[in-house]
């Protein structure tokens, strides 16, 4: 999606936006072992066509702390 493509209906009808979406409190909190819960901006793709949606955490400290503190998916 982060090339404007939908994956879904490969329409090119994607729109971003910083925390455009609300989770608890103004943001999404991500925990690691090593900080506790930190608010994370995550930059949201949605396709006005389908809906289909995903998220991404920009931050890339924020994601080595969750590659150190996170089991990986086998």
């Amino acid at each position: 999606m982060k090339d404007g493509i939908c994956p879904k209906c490969q329409t090119a009808t994607v729109h971003r936006r910083l925390e455009g979406i609300t989770h608890g409190g103004g943001g999404i909190y991500i925990s690691t072992y090593s900080n506790g819960a930190e608010r994370c901006d995550v930059a949201y793709y949605i396709c006005a066509t389908c809906g289909y949606m995903e998220s991404y955490l920009d931050d890339e400290e924020k994601r080595s702390d969750v590659a150190r503190t996170w089991r990986k998916v086998k």
